[in-house]
């Protein structure tokens, strides 16, 4: 019998659940991860001995794996990786300064790359062995929420569930919030930020600030899941949250059209999925590719380019869900939404992916 390959998976968190409840949807979690991993391997068997250590010891076991996998790169990790050209490494995680890193040694050391962040494929111009390995969730968020029942209280509840537009000059989420409040919908924030000032950011080019309107409702209960799966809807506004020069940037093609822009995911599609929200999204091609559709979403089509368009839209699309929508229709598209999500896109699924790959590739 041939022996293993010795394979270590190195995190860059230390503890479990160090970021609370975030850690259903978190992909560093140390312990989640260990039960990613056997999960993915319940009905096979590797060809690896797989440990799990943190990157900060990286340096002390170089020698004792045939290959070290990085999920995310601590700045430790990124010099161990471009000082040993004789080991295999891999990575997972949010690439997008990678290849842009003037660091070509870097990048050529790293026998795999699975990318977070670029739908597209950016890094493939740059790196053979580049797969698009998107946030997902914690099964064990079924464990612990899933007997959990809609409340009728929020059935007219407006969500905005995520953060502010620190790094947008165009304030579209504040923006479009502000405007279905002054329409008169019962609009409420969940959000991490300790308070709602967190949201009146200056803009640094006009030195205007959008205030929310003291209308909006204000929550830091971001697990709040009686309001989640019960509101007329968890309205995304998804558009990809960088500073506008980072779009001049010519390695990063996809990021040519500032307004119509979702390159990147963040983990509040994967927590409404995991949910079952009633969920109005922009459609757009990296949604698309994550399998949303009508039969598990609401669309709609307007950009930032006219936000107020979007706010028309928007809210129209509203209107018809709390008005004219038939109720068994809503609680059907939020059960294949969550079927969806159970399906595809758990991490348990993500590293199934990763581990084959990493031994089909090494």
């Amino acid at each position: 019998m041939t022996d293993k390959k010795r394979l270590c998976i190195f995190t860059k968190s230390w503890e479990h659940n160090v970021r609370g409840q975030l850690a259903y949807i978190d992909h560093q979690d140390p312990v989640a991860l260990a039960s990613y991993i056997s999960r993915a391997y319940h009905d096979k068997e590797s060809k690896f001995t797989i440990d799990l250590k943190h990157q900060e010891e990286a340096p002390l076991f170089i020698n004792d794996y045939d290959v070290l996998f990085f999920v995310g790169l601590s700045k430790a990790a990124k010099r161990l990786i471009a000082e040993n050209h004789n080991k295999k490494f891999a990575a997972y995680g949010n690439f997008y300064d990678l290849y842009a890193s003037n660091n070509p040694e870097l990048l050529n050391n790293i026998d795999v790359i699975f990318d977070q962040g670029h739908f597209k494929g950016a890094m493939q111009p740059h790196h053979k062995n580049t797969f698009f390995v998107p946030y997902g969730f914690n099964h064990t968020i079924f464990y612990d929420f899933g007997t959990i029942k809609p409340n009728d209280a929020y059935k007219k509840l407006v969500i905005f569930n995520g953060s502010n537009d620190r790094f947008r000059h165009d304030r579209v989420r504040t923006k479009v919030i502000n405007g279905l409040s002054r329409l008169g919908f019962d609009m409420e924030i969940i959000s991490y930020h300790h308070n709602r000032e967190a949201w009146h950011i200056r803009n640094h080019w006009t030195n205007d600030v959008e205030i929310l309107d003291t209308a909006v409702k204000y929550s830091t209960n971001e697990w709040d899941i009686e309001k989640l799966i019960s509101a007329a809807c968890v309205v995304d506004i998804p558009f990809t949250d960088h500073a506008p020069e980072s779009f001049e940037r010519p390695e990063i093609p996809e990021r040519e059209d500032y307004y119509n822009n979702v390159s990147y995911r963040g983990w509040g599609i994967y927590k409404y999925g995991a949910l079952g929200c009633n969920v109005l999204t922009y459609d757009c091609a990296m949604h698309r590719a994550l399998g949303l559709n009508e039969t598990n979403s609401t669309f709609y089509n307007s950009n930032p380019s006219n936000i107020d368009a979007m706010v028309d839209e928007i809210s129209t699309k509203i209107v018809n869900m709390i008005l004219y929508e038939n109720k068994k229709d809503k609680v059907q598209r939020q059960k294949n939404l969550r079927k969806l999500f159970s399906e595809q896109h758990q991490y348990t699924h993500r590293w199934k992916f990763m581990l084959e790959k990493v031994e089909e590739l090494m």
